[in-house]
């Protein structure tokens, strides 16, 4: 026992499960309090709610019979783990609590309307990358509200769309990681850090989602519609507001049903869509 390398390793192992209880403890306190915070605003996308816990950092909300022109949504809460080892992976990563929002809708983006908003300093997304072997390139601009945030789009009625969401999202005190609007489901990919609560009511929002769900479907409005493509909602009836938006506390979680994941930065898994 004189080895000081057995105290350094009796301290790691510790403070190794010390912290494995304070992660525990305080992701699922914030889980459960940013749940409480959606509970009463998810009918506003869609009739049906259900959730499933995915470990200890991680809870899955999904929104079934969409409303308007959404057909159905996931919203993932993802907290950054703060066991030890995880951690350190996670800020090299540069790990950040999120919320992230996948939409699909009923009637997809008319072309054109797609558009992108990320972080001037994280990674330009594929579908930018992706656009500038083709003849239709977008165009990159930073965002004039907000030097930390770059646009692209490939129409007018795209930037200014673009630019309009970001400056309320600003507005209401959230951090965008990335917005992704585009032609194929999940039609939305919205990605928020959360290093504090939100500050404003979730319905605010979730009426902004379902806005843009039912604007993005409109061609422009310089340009005329169609003929016979017409788009009728159907009628549904007024739900009832969710009833216990958290499943069933089962320590470590319950396997969830979202299969195909990848791993985010944060160092915990969310379901996997197309960049």
């Amino acid at each position: 026992m004189d080895n000081p390398l057995v105290f350094l390793l009796l301290g790691l192992l510790i403070v190794w499960v010390g912290s494995y209880f304070y992660s525990f403890q305080r992701n699922r306190r914030k889980l459960r309090l940013l749940a409480s915070w959606l509970k009463e605003a998810l009918p506003i996308l869609g009739a049906k709610q259900s959730s499933r816990w995915q470990g200890a950092d991680r809870l899955d909300v999904f929104v079934n019979e969409g409303r308007g022109n959404i057909r159905e949504a996931a919203i993932v809460l993802g907290m950054q783990s703060r066991q030890l080892f995880k951690m350190i992976i996670s800020l090299v990563r540069r790990g950040r609590d999120s919320l992230t929002t996948l939409v699909s809708l009923t009637k997809a983006p008319v072309a054109g309307n797609e558009f992108e908003i990320y972080e001037a300093a994280g990674l330009i997304p594929r579908t930018v990358l992706a656009a500038a072997q083709t003849d239709q390139k977008w165009q990159t601009e930073d965002f004039s509200g907000n030097s930390s945030y770059k646009i692209a789009y490939r129409t007018a009625n795209a930037k200014e769309m673009a630019r309009r969401v970001l400056t309320l999202l600003l507005d209401d005190g959230f951090e965008v990681r990335r917005f992704s609007v585009r032609p194929g489901a999940p039609h939305f990919l919205l990605v928020l850090n959360l290093l504090k609560m939100p500050q404003v009511e979730a319905a605010d929002l979730l009426r902004l989602l379902r806005a843009l769900a039912d604007e993005v479907a409109l061609p422009p409005k310089n340009t005329p519609k169609p003929a016979n493509k017409s788009f009728k909602n159907p009628k549904r009836k007024n739900p009832a507001l969710p009833g216990v938006l958290l499943p069933a506390d089962t320590g470590q979680g319950a396997d969830g049903y979202l299969r195909t994941t990848n791993h985010s930065k944060n160092g915990h898994a969310h379901p996997e869509t197309e960049n």
